[in-house]
């Protein structure tokens, strides 16, 4: 039997379709910016500000791979920054245990998403859209609707190493730490298996309650981390830097121009990534071409469509 060619391999691939997408945009913006699109500090712009929404469609895209969604991505988001904020503020001058705690609070949101959807039966759309209430009433809650600033210590997560933004390096990191855990583990085949037959992967002897707590607590952690990664670059804790519904919308469009398909089961641990990056150039070239600060809300709602139906194209079905 003749052996499969590379470039008939790259083609097949799940990121192959999100990557001509990214070299698309690349090349636009490029096109209309040469003269400052290539320089480093520009660069290392779009590099910070992929960072929280590749980190974002990290969590979303664990969740989506089962088949399910999760709308409480910006509410947990939210609660982080103002958790870690408060708790360095007002309760201990200890970055680390205030990271830590902002990191626990979006875990145990994660879990509780996972426990209502897995024990208590509940559509993972209702249960994560009350879970974003939930969250985003706690956070206002806390701190009266507040700002918390100046917090200068948080500012670790704006600076460079060795000329890339730290924060970028972490999403890096996440990257490749849920390519591993999907990709080489028992956890990861589960992931997928859930999203592509989940009456199939039960009747398999998959734990699946277990699997889809475990699933969501990880996305409320990425949560709580792109939360944190955002009061090191505000060097402030603020209830407005959430915006609930569009971070929710990016976070969720990150994942799916990343390739993750929303009928689970399909995408790329690495879709977010490439996501997360596309949607930073989109906003990019907008200004470049000096749209409108209003009307950039709608042309990068129907480029995420048409970008998403240039990835779907081909596909028989679609949820």
């Amino acid at each position: 039997m003749e052996k499969e060619r590379p470039l008939s391999r790259l083609r097949k691939s799940d990121f192959f379709k999100p990557f001509l997408s990214f070299i698309m945009f690349f090349t636009a913006s490029t096109i209309l910016d040469p003269q400052h699109f290539f320089t480093i500090y520009d660069q290392q712009v779009l590099a910070q500000q992929a960072s929280i929404y590749t980190i974002l469609g990290m969590g979303e895209m664990i969740v989506i791979l089962m088949g399910s969604i999760d709308l409480s991505a910006a509410g947990i988001y939210g609660l982080a920054i103002m958790v870690a904020g408060y708790i360095y503020a007002y309760v201990t001058p200890s970055l680390i245990l205030a990271i830590l705690i902002a990191i626990v609070t979006g875990a145990l949101f994660g879990m509780f998403n996972g426990l209502i959807v897995a024990k208590g039966k509940i559509f993972s759309f209702v249960a994560t859209l009350a879970t974003s209430l939930i969250a985003y009433g706690a956070m206002l809650f806390l701190t009266g609707g507040k700002s918390i600033y100046p917090l200068p210590a948080f500012s670790i997560f704006g600076r460079l190493v060795a000329g890339i933004p730290f924060s970028f390096l972490l999403a890096l990191l996440i990257t490749l730490l849920l390519y591993f855990l999907l990709k080489f583990t028992a956890f990861g085949r589960y992931i997928y298996a859930i999203g592509g037959n989940e009456d199939a992967a039960y009747y398999s002897g998959v734990n699946i309650s277990m699997i889809k707590i475990l699933a969501f607590t990880i996305a409320g952690i990425t949560y709580s981390i792109a939360g944190i990664i955002t009061v090191g670059l505000l060097q402030s804790a603020t209830p407005e830097a959430s915006a609930i519904g569009n971070l929710l919308l990016y976070a969720i469009a990150a994942a799916v121009l990343g390739g993750i398909e929303l009928t689970g089961g399909v995408g790329s641990p690495i879709g977010p990534l490439i996501g997360g990056y596309i949607l930073v150039m989109i906003s990019n070239i907008l200004v470049l071409l000096n749209v409108n600060v209003y009307t950039q809300y709608m042309v990068t709602g129907i480029l995420v469509i048409l970008v998403t139906i240039s990835i779907s194209r081909g596909k028989r079905w679609v949820k």
